[in-house]
């Protein structure tokens, strides 16, 4: 339990909020107190008030609460309450898990905000990265499910005894130790994307993993128990839901980098595939595709793309597996197809127009997954491709054929190809040669059809 210092350090912390997130809070405590339920602010939020000052108006980007002491359904009662009260939040319910999310756009006035709300629940799991069964429970039992110890403090937010803070782990000592403790042996086995979140909250805070929760993990990794469930497709959804979003997380993290780093080195991307050959390169690799994609937008979320880059270190059909573990987007599995393909096309390519050929029909995806991860002649070439090539035109256009009295068709076609593969290959240097190579062109054609 906390000494009074800290006590008062984490209730002072909530009154600091903005004065928009303590009316919410205050909303909710008189409609629990109403109902005679106990209201608790749990999780990140408890954490991160410890962490730094009470900084009056600065607010904090996600907010968790539990109920204790109610029915369930409780928290999604308490969440659908605050959805009449701001018709500008987006209300999801959970009844099978007995939360409520909502989320508060940048515009709102409030966002971006992000609240769970749930009722106080114990939970078991069925196989090893299965969903949990959930059950109703006390708030201790509700902490105890959570990934680490850092995560598992509270404040009593209702009377009596508002403002008291709980931490049955030893959550503050840990924060203090600047470590990572999960809360029970099993932790990892259930659920393995704790070690995902458990990175980007080392890099983002400057953790460690605590010892023994470092040979936790490497002893549930050597027995690998979600592998069974991992190998067909839809076999464990739940866990695959939880890895793709823990990757999403990650790399929409300002402090990715540091993450992927420690997630290598505590070999948490062995869960997509036994001693996944990491590279220190890959991280310049991430950044380079970040960057190309910011030059050259598509519609595919960049995290993919951060994603795919590590799936290039893989043979061909680990690689399709991870896809299909993770449910990836089908457009994920046919870029890093392209990929391979591509590059032997490219190697024969002589001439400015053959590698255009191969490069046009490709989306900006494939090409920017090329260019960061490619070797240096294939980067050389796409960024040429780029700059240059793919802004040359013919000196003829379609109008100008038309003009000279062709009609649209496959030759019509053809002969344009024709010319913009002279003008990309430096046959053509202005209008007057374009009109000398298309009467070459179109005697060429006559000639081949009278001799048909």
């Amino acid at each position: 339990m906390a000494s009074n210092c800290d006590v008062a350090l984490a209730w002072r912390g909530l009154e600091a909020l903005p004065d928009g997130q303590r009316q919410l809070l205050s909303v909710l405590v008189a409609e629990a107190e109403q109902q005679g339920w106990v209201l608790y602010l749990v999780g990140g939020a408890v954490r991160d008030l410890l962490l730094r000052p009470a900084v009056p108006g600065l607010g904090l980007p996600d907010l968790d609460l539990v109920v204790e002491g109610a029915a369930p359904g409780a928290g999604i009662q308490l969440g659908e309450r605050l959805g009449r009260l701001y018709p500008d939040v987006h209300l999801h319910s959970y009844g099978t898990f007995q939360t409520c999310a909502l989320t508060w756009p940048a515009d709102s006035g409030l966002g971006p905000l992000s609240m769970d709300i749930a009722t106080a629940r114990a939970e078991s799991y069925p196989h090893p990265g299965a969903n949990p069964v959930v059950r109703p429970a006390t708030l201790a039992q509700d902490l105890g499910r959570r990934d680490f110890t850092i995560n598992a403090m509270a404040v009593r937010l209702t009377e009596p005894r508002a403002g008291t803070w709980l931490d049955p782990f030893g959550g503050q000592q840990d924060l203090e130790r600047r470590q990572l403790r999960v809360l029970h042996e099993h932790s990892f086995a259930d659920d393995p994307s704790r070690l995902y979140r458990g990175a980007r909250l080392a890099a983002r805070l400057g953790l460690t993993l605590e010892p023994h929760t470092e040979a936790l993990w490497r002893q549930t990794l050597a027995r690998n128990p979600w592998q069974p469930y991992l190998q067909h497709r839809g076999g464990a959804p739940a866990l695959q839901h939880r890895l793709r979003g823990e990757f999403k997380y990650l790399f929409q993290s300002e402090s990715w980098r540091p993450a992927l780093r420690l997630l290598a080195v505590w070999r948490g991307l062995d869960c997509l595939v036994p001693d996944f050959p990491w590279q220190e390169a890959m991280v310049t690799q991430i950044a380079t595709a970040g960057r190309l994609a910011q030059a050259h937008p598509f519609a595919t979320e960049t995290w993919l793309l951060s994603l795919a880059v590590l799936l290039t270190a893989l043979p061909p059909a680990q690689r399709r597996g991870v896809v299909t573990q993770l449910d990836l987007p089908p457009k994920v599995g046919q870029c890093l197809e392209s990929c391979d393909a591509l590059q032997r096309c490219l190697q024969s390519a002589g001439r400015p127009s053959q590698v255009v050929a191969q490069l046009e029909p490709l989306g900006s995806e494939t090409l920017v997954l090329l260019a960061a991860t490619g070797p240096p002649w294939l980067r050389r070439l796409i960024r040429r491709y780029w700059s240059t090539w793919s802004q040359i035109r013919p000196f003829l256009t379609g109008d100008d054929l038309q003009a000279l009295g062709y009609r649209p068709g496959p030759t019509f076609r053809g002969l344009l190809q024709h010319l913009r593969a002279a003008t990309l290959d430096g046959v053509l240097r202005d209008r007057p040669a374009a009109l000398a190579y298309l009467q070459s062109l179109d005697t060429q054609h006559s000639h081949q059809t009278v001799s048909e």
